[in-house]
């Protein structure tokens, strides 16, 4: 479709841009639609879309789609991968004390109603995946975030219990 339409239409580069955006995007959701039979091309689809919603700054689907990611790679087992899921995830969010309701966010934390709450559980969550598949270094890295945010707040009691863990 996007070669039909830049031989019949002249579109400015924005106009161009955009449609060959969305015959990306299409191109990527038939792919994820198709790949449910096989587990590699599943996984590469997810990872592919995610990836395409970061790079159009659409953070909010590229946190859906890998937390679908996330679920697949627990369910299988993978909790290495789904703590990087994860990590992703978080490195998409601030500590900000609005509120936040992706429908992910909901299933994985219901209690959490903030920006704030959902990366600091996310933060919680990872470290304690990545310690138990000992990669120690990277939940210290994930520590060090939390510690840095409850200093800010001046969350003593929570920074002791981070500290601890680490």
């Amino acid at each position: 479709m996007s070669e039909w339409v830049s031989r019949h239409c002249h579109l400015s580069g924005v106009g161009r841009k955009l449609i060959d955006r969305l015959t990306l995007g299409m191109k990527l959701l038939l792919e994820y639609r198709d790949s449910n039979e096989n587990a590699l091309s599943h996984v590469s689809c997810l990872v592919n879309l995610s990836q395409f919603f970061y790079r159009c700054s659409r953070y909010d689907l590229y946190r859906d789609y890998i937390f679908k990611l996330y679920e697949y790679q627990l369910s299988h087992g993978a909790r290495v991968e789904a703590a990087y899921c994860l990590q992703k995830m978080g490195q998409t969010l601030e500590f900000d004390h609005l509120g936040f309701t992706e429908e992910w966010s909901r299933k994985l934390f219901p209690a959490a109603s903030t920006q704030a709450e959902v990366k600091e559980l996310i933060i919680a969550a990872t470290t304690e995946l990545m310690d138990e598949a000992k990669l120690r270094h990277d939940a210290i890295e994930q520590c060090k975030m939390l510690e840095a945010y409850y200093l800010e707040l001046r969350e003593f009691d929570q920074l002791s219990d981070v500290l601890r863990l680490r």
